[in-house]
């Protein structure tokens, strides 16, 4: 996403307009492909509850991209990083999901390793800082919401509704101002990789994961997405790679790894037990 936004910004695009075009062509391709495979559709509570996720979503990305304005990037995503924070302590506090040490531990070292990968130098105006927390809440809230759901609709079909809500919210958005379109072919692409890879891939693969994984553990395992855009950057934008990055990075993998194979165990049946192999069967 990083990199998208890097192309799209160099023309001077205002944030309304590329977040009103991300979502829309995302929105645009999930709808599509759920339309094509049949595939079954959130109905009653859970669709609201998917509206309401497109809401929180679209609220964490203006979050976001409006605190990358009165913030350094990296004082904004380790303060967005946070979201696993405020996703186990809520779903511990409300007890949705059980909240075990080794999580505390791994919860922990991710956040310590995201530390080192950015530097943990907190540059910014109390604006930003803020609007960075908000997006963070606003994340946690949208995963939090995403695990309680247990009707039969699929991944794709979920997508879609969160997707097509965000695009509604920034559409209505782009009406009430001027909206400057991309002119270029760097433009257009910065926006279509970002509406592709950074937005209908990327939501149909975590609410996938989500549903396998709960909210807790899905966080954290996310946390690896700074590794993957410093990587992009030190490839494609011609940033640095400091030790610190190396070693965060490490740590980051490392932990999620552990915590992979720690709810892979726990999801495999136990030996002459065929009521749970047909339960992991059918989770797996």
């Amino acid at each position: 996403m990083a990199l998208s936004v890097h192309l799209t910004y160099n023309e001077g695009i205002d944030t309304r307009t590329v977040l009103g075009l991300r979502f829309s062509i995302a929105a645009g391709i999930i709808s599509i492909s759920a339309c094509l495979t049949r595939a079954a559709w959130p109905r009653n509570k859970a669709l609201f509850l998917c509206v309401v996720m497109g809401v929180f979503y679209a609220a964490m990305a203006w979050f976001y991209f409006t605190a990358l304005s009165e913030a350094s990037s990296g004082t904004v995503a380790l303060l967005l990083y946070t979201y696993p924070i405020f996703v186990a302590i809520t779903s511990w506090t409300m007890k949705f999901e059980a909240f075990s040490k080794k999580d505390l531990a791994i919860v922990s070292a991710a956040l310590m390793g995201l530390a080192l990968i950015l530097g943990g130098d907190l540059q910014g105006s109390p604006k930003g800082i803020v609007l960075s927390l908000m997006a963070a809440v606003s994340y946690a809230t949208y995963i939090i919401i995403g695990g309680r759901m247990k009707d039969h609709a699929s991944a794709l079909t979920r997508a879609s509704v969160i997707l097509t809500t965000a695009a509604i919210v920034y559409l209505l958005a782009c009406v009430a101002a001027e909206v400057r379109l991309p002119r270029n072919a760097e433009s257009w692409f910065g926006i279509a990789s970002l509406a592709v890879f950074g937005t209908a891939v990327a939501i149909y693969a975590f609410i996938a994961g989500l549903e396998r994984l709960g909210p807790i553990h899905t966080s954290i395992v996310s946390t690896i997405e700074p590794a993957v855009t410093i990587s992009l950057g030190v490839l494609f934008m011609g940033e640095l790679l400091t030790q610190n990055m190396v070693v965060g990075g490490a740590i980051l993998v490392s932990s999620s790894v552990v915590l992979a194979m720690s709810k892979t165990n726990d999801a495999l049946p136990k030996s002459g037990d065929p009521v749970a192999l047909t339960h992991a069967d059918k989770g797996l």
